[in-house]
C-alpha cells in the first residue's frame, strides 16, 4: 500500500479456499462476485495535527468471507474511498452474508488467525514510510455487495526533523526507556476479526525500539520534513520518549527525550498513545556540532614567491585546545600541495618551514575545524631571510647554566649567578660562538638556556645581529620571542615590567611611508607563578632595507615601572620575507 503516510506486512502464508456454506449453513449456489468498497478514518490527532492517509491504487489487503482463507484484493483508485478488485479469483455471494477484511494481508488461514507486524526496522523513501498502517473491518454482505469501515489498530508517532546545516541524516531512532509491563512499541500481535471490538491481543517479540533508516541520506534545511514511525498502542512508566539521529556516516546524535512532560500524551512523563491516534512532534533543530564527529581541513601549501604549490612538503598540525598548542602530527602534502586531514572540532594551527632543516614554525596559518564539515586554507610559505634562537646557548656549550625557569627548588633560577654567567666572563670558545655567528654584545647580556638575559638591574643590555644579507628589497616581517623576567618576592615570580626595542643600524625603516628606526615593545603580562616562562610574541614589518642592514635589540624601563629592574630574555628571532 502507498499512501501519503502507508503501512506494514504480515507475515503468514496464503492459504485456500475452505468453504461454500453461508453461516447458516444452508445451500448457496450463487457464483456471483461479492462487490467490495472500502474507507478509512483519519486517525485521531493525540498532540499536533492529524494526518491525512488514503488508499492507492493498486494496494493490497486480505479479505475473509465466513469460513475462508485469505482472499487478496487490490484498491481501485488512489482515495480514502473505493471499490476493491479481486488479484486472483473473486469471493462469490454464495460464501456468506458476513466479510472481513484486513490491512496489511497477513495470508491468515481464517479471520481468527489473523496476525500484524509492526516491524522495529522501518524504511522511509520518497516521502513515504511503506510500514504506517494497520487496519481491521467487519461488513455484512448486503445485496452482493460489502462496504468496509476500516479501523486503526496501530498509532503513529510523526516527527519534525529540521537543519540550518544542511544535515543530512542516514537513519532516526526512537524507544521507550521505561515501557510499562507488557507494552511494546514494536513485534507481532494478533487480532480476531470476528470479534465485534477488532481489538488487538498481547504483542509477542516485542521491541522498544524503533529504527528508521532512508533509502537515501535525508537531506534537512529549515523547513521541517516529517518522518511518520508506526508503532503499537503503547504506555510508559516515565521517562517519555528517546530520539537518536545519524548522520550519513554513522556518526550519533542524541536529541534527548521528548513528552517528559505534561501533554496530551503524557503525564510527568508517563506516556500513552491509543490505537488509532497520532502524535506529531517538532524536534529541536539538528546542527553538525550536535553530532560527535570529525571536520576535515583541506590544506594547500603554496609558496609565496611563485604562487605555485608545494609537493612533498611537510606540515606540522597542532591542537589549540585549552589555549596549550599541542602536536598532533606532521603530514607531507601530495603531488597538488595538498594536506588533507580528518580532526576533531576545535581551533588549530599549523606550522611548516619554507626548505627542509628550516624551524618548523617559520610560517604558519591558524584554522578552526567544525563537525562534519570541510575546512579549506591556504598555507603560503614565505622565504626565511634570517633566523636566531640561540639554541647555541644550552648546558654543552654553558656548562652550569641553570633552567631558564621553573624547576630550580626554592625560585632561584632568575637570580644565583652562577647560573646566568655574563657577557664578560665568556671562555674565548664561548665567545666565538656568538662572533661566528655575526652577533655582537654589549657587557650586560648573559647567557641562559636557548636565550639571552638583556640587562642588569638598572642596566641595558643590547645584542647586535649580523648584516641581513638575505634581503631581496621585499617587506621583511620580524618576529621577536621574549621571555618575561621575575625577580623572587616571598617565594613568589614577581613580574619585572620592561620594555623590548628593536632600532635598524643602517637602511630601513618599519615604515613604508617615513623614517622610523625604532620599535618598542612593553612586557607587562606575566604567566604567573605557575608559567612564569610565558613568551611575548612581538611583530613588526621592516621596509627598504638592504644586504648591510643590522638590528639591535635590548631591553628598557617601561613608564608604568616604579622599579629599577627592567629585565628580559630573548629567544628567537624570524624575518619572512613577504
Amino acid at each position: 500500500m502507498k499512501k501519503i503516510l502507508l503501512a506494514a506486512a504480515c507475515a503468514l502464508g496464503l492459504m485456500t479456499l475452505s468453504g461454500c456454506n453461508n453461516e447458516d449453513g444452508l445451500k448457496n449456489t450463487d457464483k456471483t462476485p461479492i462487490v467490495f468498497s472500502g474507507s478509512m478514518s483519519t486517525m485521531t490527532a493525540a498532540l499536533g495535527d492529524a494526518l491525512t492517509q488514503t488508499w492507492q491504487a493498486d494496494d493490497e489487503l486480505g479479505i475473509y468471507v465466513y469460513a475462508t482463507s485469505e482472499m487478496r484484493y487490490k484498491i481501485n483508485e488512489s482515495s480514502a474511498s473505493t471499490g476493491m478488485t479481486a488479484v486472483t479469483a473473486d469471493i462469490p455471494v454464495s460464501y456468506g452474508t458476513d466479510a472481513y477484511a484486513i490491512y496489511p494481508p497477513c495470508s491468515a488461514k481464517n479471520r481468527f488467525e489473523a496476525n500484524i507486524v509492526v516491524p522495529n526496522a522501518q524504511t522511509y523513501a520518497d516521502g513515504v514510510n511503506p510500514d504506517l498502517f494497520y487496519l481491521a473491518a467487519q461488513a455484512d454482505v448486503v445485496d452482493g455487495a460489502a462496504d468496509f469501515e476500516f479501523k486503526h489498530l496501530a498509532s503513529v508517532i510523526n516527527l519534525g526533523l529540521k537543519s540550518d546545516d544542511n544535515v543530512k541524516i542516514s537513519k532516526l531512532e526512537i524507544s521507550a526507556p521505561a515501557p510499562a509491563r507488557g507494552s511494546y512499541l514494536a513485534g507481532e500481535a494478533k487480532v480476531f476479526l470476528s470479534y465485534e471490538t477488532l481489538d488487538l491481543g498481547d504483542v509477542s517479540k516485542g521491541n522498544n525500539t524503533v529504527v528508521i533508516t532512508f533509502d537515501e541520506p535525508l537531506a534537512l534545511s529549515a523547513t521541517p520534513v516529517y518522518v511518520p514511525v508506526a508503532v503499537f498502542p503503547f504506555s510508559t512508566t516515565a521517562d517519555g520518549l528517546a530520539v537518536k539521529v545519524y548522520e550519513q556516516r554513522g556518526y550519533p546524535c542524541d536529541l534527548g527525550s521528548i513528552w517528559t512532560g505534561t501533554n496530551a500524551v503524557s503525564e510527568a512523563g508517563a506516556v500513552t498513545l491509543e490505537a488509532g491516534e497520532c502524535a506529531t512532534e517538532m524536534l529541536p533543530a539538528i546542527t553538525l556540532d550536535l553530532f560527535d564527529m570529525p571536520g576535515t581541513v583541506k590544506m594547500t601549501v603554496k609558496d609565496a614567491k611563485t604562487s605555485s604549490p608545494r609537493a612533498g612538503h611537510e606540515v606540522s598540525i597542532y591542537s589549540l585546545a585549552g589555549g596549550v598548542e599541542t602536536l598532533i602530527d606532521r603530514y607531507t602534502s601530495d603531488a597538488s600541495g595538498v594536506v588533507k586531514v580528518e580532526l576533531n572540532a576545535g581551533e588549530y594551527v599549523a606550522y611548516a618551514p619554507y626548505s627542509a632543516g628550516g624551524p618548523e614554525k617559520s610560517n604558519k596559518v591558524a584554522f578552526e575545524i567544525k563537525s562534519g564539515l570541510e575546512t579549506s586554507v591556504e598555507l603560503v610559505l614565505n622565504p626565511i631571510v634570517f633566523f636566531e634562537d640561540f639554541s647555541w646557548v644550552n648546558t654543552t656549550n654553558f656548562p652550569g647554566i641553570g633552567p631558564l625557569y621553573g624547576d630550580v627548588p626554592g625560585h632561584v633560577a632568575n637570580t644565583a649567578q652562577n647560573f646566568t654567567p655574563q657577557y664578560t666572563t665568556w671562555t674565548a670558545e664561548q665567545l666565538a660562538l656568538m662572533s661566528d655567528r655575526g652577533w655582537t654584545s654589549t657587557s650586560f647580556v648573559y647567557a641562559r638556556p636557548g636565550a639571552l638575559t638583556l640587562g642588569k638591574k638598572n642596566g641595558v643590555g643590547t645584542v647586535t645581529s649580523p648584516a641581513l644579507t638575505g634581503l631581496s628589497g621585499a617587506p621583511v616581517e620580524i618576529t621577536a620571542k621574549v621571555i618575561p623576567w621575575h625577580t623572587v618576592t616571598g617565594g613568589v615570580w614577581m613580574l619585572e615590567y620592561s620594555q623590548f626595542t628593536v632600532k635598524i643600524v643602517g637602511e630601513g625603516s618599519f615604515s613604508p611611508t617615513e623614517s622610523v628606526t625604532e620599535m618598542t615593545n612593553k612586557i607587562l603580562t606575566s604567566g604567573g607563578d605557575s608559567n612564569p616562562g610565558l613568551e611575548s610574541v612581538f611583530t613588526m614589518t621592516l621596509y627598504g632595507a638592504t644586504s648591510a642592514t643590522k638590528l639591535s635589540f635590548c631591553n628598557g624601563k617601561p613608564s608604568e615601572s616604579g622599579s629599577t629592574m627592567y629585565r628580559l630574555m630573548f629567544s628567537e628571532v624570524m624575518l619572512i620575507e613577504k
